[in-house]
């Protein structure tokens, strides 16, 4: 274990300017990363316990270590766990600058910041941040991989591109009004659920994908493994590739597809086009399906409409 060392005003818990290790000094108010610190002239143990997350703003100024917030500079920079100290916590009364944690949330980009973009951020090794907000545009996230092994959320609030790999079997909620691109080779086997209004466009995603947002866009370029559902109203889902799940629509959405390997289900006011049809297609209200081959039967209620190039099954 890393053993970190503070310096504290006699009779209280404020910082001074002098660091006796260079540290993750934020745990010291918030949770008890660390181990030890002094008091006056003598030496306090703490026993290292489990730490809540803390909220990180992006900020490469490292120069000011030990002392309070200078305000925060965006710029290119590492992003790893407990070594490089490129992060802020605004408000805090400790050090200007600290290092990630797993488990905390990150925010890329403060309006009062310096700098001018593009900003890339480049991870070393594996991270696993509980939630990923990009605050104004330009920034580029790449190298090393994104873990969610839990549920994680990604926040477009500005136009940004995650080129790293996103990992994990942890749900991904992604939302925002800002254009988002996770071009990296993700092999997360979770969902991804995207409810924001700015596009979204994946390079391909192992699990399920959902649209859920009014007026939501997603493109996922190549292969989903799972389910494509689409259950936002006025919302498009495309997929260049292949559907290794089905395809379920419940809404007046437009979802475009390659070939699905099980079955196609549409209703409401959905308009969906794919390749073919591994297994059964089935629509009801006023939704129209074009498709090839159908391997399965198709039901189709009153109202709706079906275009095919073959059927194995029933009609």
């Amino acid at each position: 274990m890393t053993l970190y060392a503070h310096k504290f005003t006699s009779g209280m818990f404020g910082f001074t300017s002098e660091m006796l290790g260079k540290a993750s000094d934020r745990h010291i108010l918030n949770g008890l990363k660390t181990t030890s610190f002094l008091v006056g002239a003598g030496m306090v143990a703490l026993s290292a316990s489990t730490a809540t997350a803390d909220t990180l703003t992006w900020d490469i100024d490292n120069s000011n270590s030990g002392s309070p917030s200078n305000g925060i500079e965006q710029g290119d920079g590492v992003w790893d766990v407990g070594t490089t100290d490129n992060w802020q916590i605004p408000g805090f009364p400790g050090p200007d600058s600290v290092v990630f944690q797993n488990g905390d949330d990150v925010i890329f980009g403060d309006l009062t910041g310096t700098g001018v973009a593009p900003f890339t951020v480049t991870i070393g090794g594996t991270v696993e941040p509980s939630s990923i907000t990009f605050a104004i545009a330009g920034f580029t996230v790449t190298g090393g991989a994104i873990d969610f092994a839990s549920p994680g959320t990604i926040t477009f609030d500005a136009d940004a591109d995650i080129s790293s790999p996103i990992t994990g079997a942890g749900t991904v909620g992604v939302s925002g009004a800002g254009i988002g691109t996770l071009s990296g080779v993700n092999t997360n086997t979770g969902e991804l659920t995207h409810s924001g209004t700015g596009a979204l466009t994946i390079s391909n995603w192992v699990g399920n994908v959902s649209n859920t947002g009014a007026a939501t866009a997603t493109t996922v370029t190549t292969d989903v493994g799972g389910t494509v559902t689409s259950d936002a109203s006025g919302g498009s889902l495309s997929v260049g590739g292949t559907v290794g799940g089905d395809v379920v629509t419940t809404a007046d959405s437009t979802v475009t597809t390659g070939n699905v390997a099980n079955n196609v289900t549409s209703s409401g006011g959905a308009m969906v086009t794919t390749g073919s049809v591994g297994n059964d297609l089935t629509t009801s209200g006023a939704s129209t399906v074009t498709t090839g081959t159908v391997a399965g039967n198709v039901t189709s209620s009153a109202g709706s409409t079906v275009n095919t190039t073959d059927v194995t099954g029933f009609v």
